[in-house]
């Protein structure tokens, strides 16, 4: 039986939010972006499989992953596993910042997975 905590973590919702900007250059109209964040991978095996069919059902253009990718302040072996599934699994660019629970030590493994890392 999953905990609460277990069940929230693969409880997705996925939210349309239109932006409209008035001086938007044209090839940006239509643009979608796509934003996930707290996935605290490696801690929760049903995680993944979810993640893999949400993200199957959507269009976007950019990914961007902010924070708060692992268990704690550190990489670890099963985020690194996790972060290439994740990587396999978006099929445009990708962007991250680190989080709150991340560490400066996990920018490399960041660096090596994305288009950009801050």
């Amino acid at each position: 039986m999953k905990s609460r905590g277990e069940a929230n973590a693969i409880s997705f919702e996925t939210i349309e939010n239109p932006v409209y900007l008035n001086q938007l250059p044209p090839e940006f109209e239509g643009f979608r972006l796509l934003h996930l964040t707290d996935l605290h991978l490696g801690n929760n095996s049903a995680l993944m499989p979810v993640l893999t069919q949400v993200l199957a059902g959507l269009e976007y253009d950019l990914c961007v992953l902010i924070g708060d990718y692992g268990i704690g302040y550190s990489s670890s072996p099963v985020l690194d596993v996790e972060m290439q599934h994740l990587k396999q699994l978006i099929d445009t660019e990708i962007f991250t910042v680190l989080g709150n629970h991340d560490s400066i030590f996990m920018a490399p493994l960041m660096e090596n997975l994305v288009s950009g890392c801050c």
